[in-house]
């Protein structure tokens, strides 16, 4: 009688740290949409290639998240770069930046055919991104929106997706120039603009932020890599730039939590429980016993889990490989009687 007595016991015991443990589980882990631009993305979508170009060619490269403008800046001249973002920056961080362009001690690098960094750049230099996307005339589809660029310094190259840019407020004493732009009939749509202050100061807005993609970078998909292309927009527009500061607050972000399901979830309170009732096990022959024959009720649960887990990695990866799939399509079909893009000519 006793024995049964105490079989129950620790099944309540079990069951009661069981039920603590769930309760105790909390988010341990942050991570950006694989699909955004960020610059923490590793994934063909993200500009994390482009961190890494640049922390290879400058002398520091800093995440916006992990340092202050001003810790920066109050030592040397810094590049900010905002490439892609998935919310407008807020006014915080835009009244620094304005206050440092306006004291000739900070540059600015924006990224963004969406027109959600205009609240920035507008501010900064009178600049705005309109958001239009541009598109080919003379191809449908998803084939429409690869468009040519051409560069006042011959500079040709391929764009997935870029917009228009206007100076909409022109600031006295700055100077402005257009660095690049897309033919449409007799019209050039300005795609790349500059601004300098008085100071010294420049801003370099480009309506496309796929260029710094790391499938572009890599050259994926039947893409020229535009590796050589945005590290001659950014030497030869930031030439003595030797710290940049890369925004990567502005971006989508998903909650890891310490396991994915419910099921997850109680096998690793139950098992947390177990572990911690280790040494009382082993005090008695009749509870290792019994703990033992717990295990393979747990390894099942556990297996359970593993499908639900399994099959949404699957759909993502098959999401994920049919819209880069359509963007290689479309770059395999170049404009008839087009010249070679992706390279600079002499």
């Amino acid at each position: 009688m006793w024995r049964v007595s105490l079989g129950r016991f620790f099944l309540l015991v079990v069951a009661t740290a069981t039920v603590l443990g769930l309760l105790d589980v909390r988010s341990v882990l942050e991570v950006v949409s694989v699909r955004s631009t960020s610059p923490l993305n590793p994934f063909p979508t993200g500009s994390l290639d482009f961190v890494r170009l640049l922390d290879s060619a400058v002398q520091s490269v800093y995440f916006a998240s992990r340092v202050s403008i001003d810790d920066v800046v109050g030592e040397m001249r810094a590049v900010y770069v905002v490439i892609g973002p998935d919310y407008p920056p807020p006014k915080s961080i835009i009244d620094v930046v304005k206050r440092y362009y306006d004291e000739g001690s900070l540059d600015l690098l924006v990224a963004d055919e969406t027109g959600l960094a205009s609240s920035l750049t507008r501010e900064v230099a009178g600049i705005e991104v309109t958001g239009h996307l541009l598109l080919r005339s003379d191809a449908g589809g998803e084939y429409a929106y690869i468009v040519p660029i051409v560069c006042g310094n011959g500079l040709v190259f391929l764009s997935t997706k870029v917009s228009s840019i206007e100076v909409v407020e022109p600031m006295e004493g700055y100077r402005y120039k257009v660095l690049c732009w897309f033919t449409s009939g007799q019209d050039r749509v300005p795609v790349a603009v500059l601004a300098e202050n008085s100071r010294g100061s420049r801003v370099l807005v480009i309506g496309d932020s796929s260029i710094f993609a790391n499938f572009m970078i890599r050259g994926m998909y039947g893409f020229p890599s535009s590796r050589s292309i945005v590290l001659l927009l950014v030497k030869s527009v930031f030439p003595d730039a030797k710290v940049f500061i890369v925004e990567d607050s502005l971006y989508k972000k998903y909650t890891i939590l310490r396991a994915s399901s419910f099921t997850a979830r109680l096998v690793g309170a139950a098992s947390h429980a177990v572990h911690s009732l280790g040494s009382l096990l082993l005090a008695s022959p009749l509870r290792l016993i019994a703990a033992l024959a717990l295990l393979p009720p747990l390894a099942a649960l556990r297996a359970l889990g593993m499908p639900q887990r399994r099959k949404r990695r699957d759909v993502f990866r098959v999401e994920e490989e049919a819209y880069l799939g359509k963007v290689a399509d479309a770059a395999k079909a170049p404009r008839e009687g087009e010249g070679a893009v992706g390279g600079s000519s002499a």
